[in-house]
């Protein structure tokens, strides 16, 4: 913007210079047309650089892009991995370990009483939550 505005107060400024020479001064009108040229010249140039840098940006969200497809694949790759399913069979197996038993007894209205890890007594109740017992 700043540059546009530039070649406009140099385009008005090397007009002026025209009409003051006088309507018979080629080497002004040559001047003038000059200016004018490397006027348009400086815009177009500006304008092809936009552009480029259009494309750049353009260019650079498409690699971004496929760099996380690529990252994604590396992942489910991962995932895969003999080591990974190791340790969620250890972890399966961990929590089959610690998971409640029953311990027997009833409540009133014949519910099961369960036993937690730490040795916690509960029920499970009509909506669904762990009441627990002394």
């Amino acid at each position: 913007m700043k540059n546009l505005l530039t070649a406009f107060i140099c385009l008005i400024v090397a007009s002026s210079f025209v009409l003051a020479a006088g309507a018979g001064d080629t080497k002004a009108k040559s001047a003038a047309a000059a200016a004018k040229t490397a006027m348009k010249d400086k815009a177009g140039a500006m304008k092809d650089a936009g552009k480029a840098k259009a494309a750049d940006m353009k260019a650079n969200a498409k690699d971004k892009a496929a760099g996380m497809k690529d990252a994604a694949k590396v992942k489910a790759l991962d995932a895969s991995t003999p080591k990974l399913q190791e340790a969620k069979a250890k972890a399966g197996a961990a929590a089959k370990a610690t998971a409640d038993k029953a311990s027997g007894e009833k409540t009133k209205d014949g519910k099961t009483i369960m036993v937690g890890p730490k040795g916690g007594k509960y029920y499970i109740n009509d909506k669904g939550n762990k009441v627990y017992v002394k």
